[in-house]
């Protein structure tokens, strides 16, 4: 009987289209670590056979992985869509009766506002934005 830990896995990685084998189990974020250097910038994702999924996702089977930087659409999309993960959590864990309102984009940006009883001050602003920082400083997957 084959140990599943040692079976191996047949992939293929653009932008090289380069083909190799990896463990069975084997996270995109570790694989993503060999290829990062023919990336322009971070990578955030990848395309498995088409899909996005996270960089936490194990390989489980043979397929066709494309890496996702910030450079492209897809990439700040999900970047943009983190960013307003820790924005939320900061708030919640600061200010736990605010509400955060994700509204529209504004050129590269998107504007959001923070609801409660009242507006928030310069000093809370700099509270969630410490949050934010400490929050990324955490690299939660």
């Amino acid at each position: 009987m084959k140990n599943p830990r040692l079976e191996k896995i047949a992939v293929v990685v653009p932008p090289n289209g380069k083909k190799m084998e990896v463990p069975k189990g084997t996270t995109l974020m570790k694989l993503a670590e060999s290829f990062k250097k023919l990336y322009k910038a971070r990578i955030v994702a990848a395309r498995v056979n088409n899909d996005i999924k996270e960089l936490t996702f194990a390989i489980e089977k043979p397929c066709r992985i494309e890496f996702v930087d910030i450079s492209q659409e897809d990439g700040m999309r999900i970047y943009r869509r983190s960013l307003c993960f820790i924005l939320v959590k900061a708030v919640h864990d600061l200010f736990p009766g605010r509400e955060v309102l994700v509204k529209h984009s504004i050129s590269k940006g998107l504007y959001c506002e923070v609801i409660g009883d009242r507006a928030l001050t310069a000093e809370e602003v700099e509270e969630i934005k410490a949050r934010m920082l400490q929050l990324v400083g955490e690299s939660i997957p």
